[in-house]
């Protein structure tokens, strides 16, 4: 039971692994087929496609030879397409980039999604390239083999047909591959998007240019009535201030004026002792 559960789960995250990066699956399938095709080459493993050659006619042969070669140009036209929606894509994650200085919650998992989407991109890049140049081959007769007997003649041709094969197969999963990486790619910058919607429908929401303009311009004239009112109070308790001074002048002043006279009064008394 522990060891069905611990195959799954391996088996789960290699899923995991492929879909995040196609490139990795490509890469063991690539192997496979690599390896098949030494076999065949070397004879040590039967044929699969052209396991019945020997009740084929030459024409027949001839016929699902070209096949294979035709099959081989389109699968060149698809990595041609491939690598043109490649060109588009960049560009679009080149604007992109841009939104992610903008972006204030989760920062992080938008580089990691960018990180994704572009590396993505390169592998996928490099899986076309691949059909267009390294498994850029095909088998056919030499002249030399033309003058053989009919029978080794046929098992020649068979054999360079099922090599067609098997190399038509591993472009096909190249292409795939390719396809799938530009759709992890895509999907990883939807998210992106998506991400920065949510990121800015959190956001506080700021006031446009006039609101702001309109709300500076009532705190200023409050804060203008505000000191205004402290002014007149001011004013008020100054005149408070004046008329309590000016009462209490005129008190002194009426106790000077009676010392004053008080003083002249007892002067007139002596001088008339």
């Amino acid at each position: 039971m522990f060891t069905k559960v611990i195959s799954n789960l391996s088996v789960f995250l290699i899923n995991i692994v492929y879909f995040i990066c196609p490139y990795i699956e490509n890469y063991n399938y690539k192997k496979i087929m690599t390896k098949k095709i030494n076999d065949i080459e070397n004879k040590t493993s039967p044929l699969s496609y052209m396991t019945d050659y020997k009740k084929l006619t030459w024409s027949e042969m001839e016929v699902f030879h070209s096949e294979t070669l035709e099959n081989k140009k389109s699968l060149e036209d698809k990595a041609k397409t491939s690598l043109f929606s490649i060109s588009i894509i960049v560009t679009l994650i080149v604007s992109f980039i841009d939104l992610l200085f903008k972006i204030q919650n989760f920062r992080v998992l938008s580089f990691f999604l960018v990180l994704i989407a572009l590396v993505n991109l390169l592998l996928a890049g490099k899986m076309a390239f691949d059909v267009l140049g390294n498994l850029n081959r095909y088998y056919k007769l030499f002249p030399s083999d033309l003058y053989k007997k009919k029978k080794i003649k046929k098992e020649i041709f068979a054999y360079e047909t099922e090599k067609n094969v098997n190399y038509n197969i591993m472009r096909n999963n190249h292409i795939y591959l390719s396809y799938k990486s530009i759709m992890i790619s895509l999907i990883a910058i939807s998210f992106i998007g998506i991400h920065y919607m949510f990121d800015k429908a959190l956001a506080p929401a700021k006031p446009d240019t006039q609101t702001e303009i309109l709300e500076q311009l009532k705190k200023d004239n409050s804060q203008l009535h505000s000191d205004f009112n402290n002014l007149i109070e001011t004013q008020h308790l100054l005149n408070e201030n004046l008329i309590e001074n000016k009462k209490t002048l005129k008190e002194i002043e009426f106790i000077l004026e009676n010392t004053k006279n008080e003083l002249l009064d007892e002067n007139n008394l002596e001088n008339k002792k």
